[in-house]
């Protein structure tokens, strides 16, 4: 029963999410869109800076530790990210005074305070799931991530005057706060005020640090490079043009989405399983049948997507989304393969094969960032939609490469692996 609610929580958060979009095509001025598009880039880069990816270790080590030594590794984990967050708001003012970001003070507040709060709720939500919760984890993703648009749309229906991205930024910061408030609420019952006899384990966070710094470099190369094309698009042609690209990608964006937690979620923990027993033949197997799935599944959501994205476009009533439908083609046949390519990622997490996989997301930044500023400059709107595809084809040629090695020569298992058997078996859903 919690797992299906867990995945109706996704779908739901998902679908508020493509529901803000539509009501922001139709009700919202181009400018203020692209300047939302900036905003939700910007946050999407910046809090992916914070926190280091330092979840990555804690949440392994969350699974088996008793009470006690999760609320150690909790306090911890939560101190870092607060010195994590001092540390890049003196740099953001430093940056701030010496640089014309040609972006009022109050949107560069707002961008630093929900990028500091999604850090904290991002850490909250893989503790909660590494600790085999994820119902609870994905009601918070939902209480941080969808409850707050209800009160966007209502509120631009009942007055006209309301329909701004100021008045987005403050529920969505709203959002944020009630969401780390119920999990402070959840957490409650952990043994807090024994901690006051217990050291901060600095030589763990050390070690945790140098762990995670690689899987932090994947992350943020896979950020920029997704979310860079906004940039580039303002500094190159114009912020009404972001509102195009932030209307195209939230679809685009949703079908990776879509694959991740509709598809390989329920496939990867089975991977680990018969890697971790040495059952070759059989791992293969479920490779090749996740495989098929993902690549029939995910195109048959660009299909989907490539109908229903141009009728939306026109039930917007902007002739400006479906001025550039071939971009549109372009994003989506980029995604299907971008979603192609997620199955070899599992394939290699499931074998611990981690350094592939934070390399390769990291060198996605050069494909996708440097065809971003080639392309855009030479031909204009569509060097997005030719981007976007170089950036899918590296990863998945990267990927299938390291695949084939393993495929070739069998990594041993680790463990790190085993510790990953372990994870599998408490979680059924992943964000």
């Amino acid at each position: 029963m919690k797992r299906t609610l867990t995945i109706l929580l996704r779908l739901l958060s998902l679908a508020t999410k493509l529901g803000l979009t539509l009501y922001m095509g139709r009700y919202f001025t181009l400018e203020d869109m692209g300047l939302y598009g900036l905003v939700f880039g910007a946050v999407t880069i910046l809090g992916g800076a914070f926190g280091l990816e330092i979840d990555y270790v804690v949440g392994r080590e969350l699974v088996t530790a008793s009470p006690l030594r999760r609320a150690v590794k909790i306090r911890d984990q939560s101190l870092f990210l607060f010195l994590n967050w001092l540390g890049f708001g003196l740099v953001t003012l430093i940056v701030c005074l010496f640089y014309n970001f040609e972006l009022p003070l109050a949107i560069l507040l707002f961008i630093f305070a929900i990028a500091a709060l999604e850090s904290a709720a991002s850490m909250f939500h893989a503790d909660m799931t590494a600790m085999g919760n994820p119902y609870l984890a994905n009601l918070h993703f939902f209480i941080r991530a969808g409850s707050w648009v209800f009160p966007v749309v209502a509120l631009g229906f009942l007055d006209p005057v309301f329909r701004n991205t100021h008045l987005v930024l403050v529920l969505w910061t709203g959002g944020l706060l009630a969401a780390l408030c119920c999990g402070a609420f959840w957490w409650r019952k952990l043994p807090w005020r024994r901690l006051k006899r217990i050291k901060i384990q600095w030589r763990w966070l050390f070690r945790g640090l140098r762990q995670s710094f690689g899987i932090w470099c994947g992350t943020m190369g896979l950020a920029l490079g997704v979310y860079a094309d906004r940039f580039v698009i303002a500094k190159f042609l114009s912020v009404d043009e972001v509102a195009i690209v932030t209307f195209y990608a939230s679809f685009a964006l949703a079908m990776l989405t879509l694959v991740q937690n509709g598809m390989l979620s329920f496939s990867y923990p089975e991977m680990i399983r018969l890697f971790a027993h040495h059952a070759h033949k059989d791992f293969w197997q479920r490779v090749k049948i996740t495989f098929v799935q993902v690549f029939l599944f995910a195109a048959a959501i660009a299909l989907c997507l490539a109908v229903c994205v141009p009728v939306l476009g026109w039930f917007m009533g902007k002739d400006a989304f479906n001025s550039q439908l071939p971009t549109l083609f372009l994003m989506l046949f980029a995604m299907w393969l971008r979603s192609v390519a997620e199955t070899f990622y599992f394939v290699l997490y499931a074998q611990n094969q981690d350094r592939p996989l934070w390399l390769g997301n990291l060198l996605f930044l050069i494909p996708a960032l440097g065809c971003n500023l080639i392309f855009v400059p030479l031909f204009g709107f569509i060097g997005i939609g030719f981007s976007a595809l170089a950036g899918s084809v590296f990863l998945l040629i990267w990927r299938l490469v390291f695949t084939w090695r393993t495929f070739k020569k069998p990594p041993r298992v680790t463990q790190d692996t085993k510790k990953e058997v372990k994870l599998s078996k408490r979680l059924s859903f992943s964000e």
